[in-house]
């Protein structure tokens, strides 16, 4: 029973680790904290869901950072294009 408790509090303490906002964070960052939890094997069979949950949650953070990045990189990507058609043009003209 001390040893579950001990696990416990060891994943409590690893668990306020993890950074709330993946804004700030990069998913190598968020990763070190998932790889840190205990394996699977060393616990029994009621804890073993616990570091499950834990990488299905920091994975759902990973692909909402990518989907973001994706997301801005897109933006960057038109407004230089535009740009670049917009000098073009200008240049056409001239």
């Amino acid at each position: 029973m001390a040893m579950l408790k001990r696990k416990l509090k060891l994943q409590h303490k690893q668990q306020e680790s993890v950074p709330e906002s993946s804004k700030d964070a990069t998913p190598d960052d968020l990763e070190e904290n998932v790889t840190s939890l205990p394996s699977c094997s060393s616990q029994g069979s009621d804890a073993s869901i616990f570091p499950m949950k834990m990488k299905i949650e920091f994975l759902e953070e990973k692909i909402k950072w990518q989907e973001k990045m994706i997301g801005e990189l897109e933006n960057e990507r038109d407004f230089l294009r535009e740009q670049v058609l917009g000098k073009a043009k200008g240049q056409d003209v001239g």
